[in-house]
């Protein structure tokens, strides 16, 4: 089974042991990958909408997994027991609605995290780190004409720098100089955007070079 781009950058960052916590599994097909590929983990597809687990199930059983698998209507992960070797995945859904799911209490239970948010990326890494998790890798996915950002959080305490945060720490490693473009082209169209309301033009060209050379300073 050939995973799209995005899902293949999630499962790339998942470990030979622990079981696999999909919340949010949608159609199942990361499940279905994990099943298929003979992992020892085991595994657990969870979603609060009965319909999309009943949906997965139909794809469980066209790929002959469904022993293979748990599946579970949960509300996030209320209704599962963490434990320390567990892997979770949150893909596809927005940062606050992710930040809902991983309260405190949540985060002080597991240990590998693997998320794929929509938006406010920033945000997200500020609220892992402050929660006691540093980012062990990041990956950037162009799809369908979207960029899709894959975060790995484990456990462990690291400073970061405010535009570290912002950009991604590995990402400026990795030199993703078309993703930055990206981000560079879609805060210049907000910034003329915002200028219509009559905000300082040059105010905001200014904080706008000087972000650009702290990302050459991290590249």
């Amino acid at each position: 089974m050939k995973l799209m781009d995005r899902l293949e950058a999630v499962a790339s960052f998942v470990w030979e042991d622990g079981r696999i916590i999909d919340v949010g599994s949608n159609h199942g097909y990361l499940c279905i990958y994990f099943a298929l590929n003979k992992r020892k983990n085991d595994i657990i597809a969870t979603d609060c909408n009965p319909k999309s687990l009943w949906e997965a199930e139909k794809n469980f059983k066209r790929y002959q997994v469904e022993d293979q698998i748990q599946m579970l209507v949960a509300d996030g992960l209320l209704e599962i027991e963490i434990k320390p070797d567990d892997q979770i995945i949150l893909a596809g859904m927005g940062t606050k609605t992710m930040m809902g799911i991983l309260t405190p209490e949540i985060l002080k239970k597991g240990n590998h995290f693997i998320l794929q948010s929509n938006n406010h990326l920033y945000l997200l890494r500020t609220y892992m780190v402050k929660h006691g998790f540093k980012i062990a890798h990041e990956k950037v996915v162009y799809e369908r004409q979207k960029y899709y950002v894959i975060i790995d959080f484990v456990r462990g305490m690291e400073d970061y720098s405010e535009i570290q945060l912002r950009y991604g720490p590995c990402l400026l490693k990795q030199n993703e100089m078309d993703y930055f473009t990206f981000l560079y082209e879609k805060k210049k169209a907000h910034m003329k955007q915002m200028t219509k309301s009559s905000l300082d033009l040059d105010s905001l060209i200014k904080e706008e070079v000087e972000q650009l050379k702290k990302i050459r300073e991290n590249l």
